[in-house]
């Protein structure tokens, strides 16, 4: 890849065979003291888990819950990424509920209940993201679509059938399953009695590679705290990160999850560092920093390090275009090259 990128206003340097810096930014590298990860596509390989969580959770409510006919794959796992480009979508539910919404609305513009119809017929995956985004991303941006595109009586059909408590709840038996639901959600699976997706989740990040930073290492994430903390046991991190430097983001109210920078700059006044990193791997994890960095309140300069899964290497351009401090292919060699 070249250090130009095309129509980008940012120009790059490969600082590492994985590694991508935006080259302003270059001589900031050399005063990072800080760490803030994101846990989903940073710490752990979710690829296994919630994207098939969420997959599987839009085919059964079509198949399952509503009746439709058919077995055609309605969205794959590698498809969610779309939403989650268009910004808004940190929280699984909401991109689930997001993904069932847009096929009820094709439902009932095509007037079918049959999975092949609605897979192959009306607007893309990729156009109706494109125009969440439009609209300013998220479950909100969603809904503004779908006002936007059907009649008031089409509304509320749509409506009807759109029962985010049933899509959440089947997405947690998907994901927990017999064997973390209860401990994850406070109930055991009624349909699911497999083993949940969570056993697929793959560690991603080798735990030598944060210590230069500590103790200054944080955590913000969209997780909920029981998630997150099975995460950080699986990684070997629970016990190198200072409790009190974990924010749970899934805790706080909506208007206040990312990208909204409030638990950001929150966490970076208790790690008290001067030039802070935040590592994520999808739009909301840029945009949280872009925010922060123009909030006066905030205690130090933030850069942006996106991580992107090799298979989607098409991203890297992507974020050059929006403009990410540093994106990488392999979160180790991101966090190597802040040291060396």
């Amino acid at each position: 890849m070249a250090n130009r990128v095309v129509e980008s206003d940012y120009e790059y340097k490969r600082v590492k065979p994985l590694v991508w810096v935006r080259k302003e930014q270059e001589a900031v590298l050399t005063q990072v003291d800080s760490l803030i990860l994101d846990i989903d596509g940073v710490i752990m390989d979710v690829s296994n888990s919630f994207r098939i969580a969420i997959s599987q959770t839009v085919q059964n409510y079509f198949c399952y819950v509503l009746g439709f006919k058919g077995d055609d794959i309605l969205l794959s796992p590698s498809e969610t990424q779309a939403f989650k480009l268009a910004g808004g979508f940190n929280n699984d539910w909401d991109l689930t509920s997001a993904a069932v919404l847009f096929y009820l609305i094709k439902a009932e513009q095509l007037t079918t209940d049959q999975t092949s119809v609605i897979r192959e017929q009306g607007q893309s995956i990729e156009d109706f993201t494109m125009a969440v985004r439009r609209t300013g991303g998220g479950i909100e941006g969603a809904r503004e679509v779908m006002l936007t595109t059907l009649t008031r009586e089409q509304r509320k059909k749509v409506e009807s059938k759109w029962n985010r408590a049933t899509i959440e709840k089947t997405f947690q038996e998907m994901y927990g399953g017999i064997d973390y639901c209860e401990r994850l959600y406070g109930f055991k699976p009624s349909y699911n009695r497999r083993q949940g997706l969570l056993n697929d989740e793959r560690v991603m990040i080798d735990p030598e590679v944060i210590k230069p930073f500590l103790p200054k290492v944080g955590i913000l994430t969209g997780r909920t705290k029981t998630e997150m903390d099975i995460a950080l046991e699986r990684s070997g991190l629970k016990d190198m990160i200072d409790p009190g430097l974990i924010i749970s983001d899934g805790g706080s109210t909506p208007d206040k999850r990312k990208p909204h920078p409030e638990n950001l700059i929150k966490l970076a006044r208790k790690i008290k560092g001067q030039v802070t990193v935040y590592v994520g791997d999808v739009l909301d994890d840029l945009i949280i920093v872009n925010n922060a960095n123009v909030n006066r309140e905030a205690p130090s300069v933030f850069m942006s390090s996106l991580v992107v899964s090799p298979l989607r290497r098409a991203e890297v351009e992507f974020y050059m275009l929006e403009g990410a401090d540093m994106i990488s292919l392999d979160v180790n060699d991101a966090l190597k090259s802040l040291v060396t």
